[in-house]
């Protein structure tokens, strides 16, 4: 837990954490790039702060995004 000051008043923010991953493969003779990445695999990057001296709590979320991307090289070189 990390305890910190603010104008309402104390309020404390629990840890979090992401676990990202990304694999990039370059076919042969460099013509095209093909990558795959994943953010937040496991949803660990979700946070709720509580605020002792107000009656609410926020929240705090990141999604999790997958992707996938692929580039052509059309130059000569």
């Amino acid at each position: 837990m990390i305890r910190s000051f603010a104008h309402q008043g104390y309020y404390n923010l629990p840890t979090m954490g992401s676990v990202d991953m990304a694999f990039r493969y370059t076919l042969p003779q460099r013509k095209a790039i093909v990558s795959l990445y994943a953010n937040d695999l496991f949803g660990t990057s979700r946070v709720v702060r509580r605020t002792p001296s107000l009656p609410y709590k926020e929240h705090y979320n990141s999604l999790r995004e997958f992707g996938a991307s692929f580039a052509w090289k059309f130059a000569a070189r």
